[in-house]
Parts: C-alpha cells; sequence; structure tokens
C-alpha cells in the first residue's frame, strides 16, 4: 500500500485516536495528507525489522479525518521488499519476521493464540 492511499475495510475494534493494543507508543507515529482526498492521517506502527537488514516489515493503522468525520482503519503489514536476493539464512529471518508481525496483530485482537 502506497504511503498516500487509504486502506478500503474499517476496523469495528478501535476507534479513532485509540492507540492499536500491538502499538507499543502511546501516540500515532506519522501524520500527514492523503494527496488525493485531502484527508489527514494518523499512522500507528510497529516494526519487525531487523537492524542492517535490506528488508522491513511493520504492523500499521491509520485513523483517517475526511469532511465526514475520522475513521479507524484497520492493521496491516506492511512488507518492504529487499532490493537484493536473499541468503536462506535472510530470507528465513525475513519470513519470521513477517510472521511474528502477524501474530503480535492477531494476539492483540484476540487474546494470545499457538497457532498461526
Amino acid at each position: 500500500m502506497a504511503s498516500n492511499s487509504l486502506p478500503s475495510q474499517i476496523d469495528n475494534h478501535r476507534s479513532p485516536g485509540e492507540r492499536p493494543a500491538w502499538c507499543l507508543e502511546t501516540e500515532a507515529e506519522d501524520t500527514g495528507v492523503d494527496r488525493k482526498t485531502g484527508a489527514q492521517f494518523h499512522t500507528w506502527v510497529r516494526s519487525f525489522s531487523r537492524p542492517g537488514k535490506s528488508w522491513g516489515v511493520d504492523l500499521l493503522a491509520e485513523d483517517v479525518t475526511t469532511l465526514d468525520g475520522t475513521t479507524a482503519y484497520p492493521t496491516t503489514v506492511r512488507v518492504y521488499d529487499p532490493e537484493r536476493a536473499l541468503s536462506p539464512v535472510e530470507a528465513e529471518e525475513f519470513a519470521l519476521a513477517i510472521i511474528e508481525a502477524i501474530k503480535t496483530a492477531r494476539d492483540s485482537e484476540t487474546g494470545p493464540s499457538n497457532a498461526l
């Protein structure tokens, strides 16, 4: 998802301005304005990236404010594609970071789970 586009589904588990349960910060990490619509957004983020790696994995949730009010959108997993081929060890680290992000998002909505 590009940073200037909006998610398509609305999250019924979180109110606008409410920190997602998976987020470690009490304030939204980023704010901005959608270039196409002019809507203001606040982005909640938690990173699962490893220092020094060519890839990244983040959980994101956005609050979007338009003339119609503010909407809390659902959590999404953002994957930053590697710019080069990964070794088997690096590919495994990348896959495990994605799984960790997904488990964190699911656990925060339903409580801890042993299965993916």
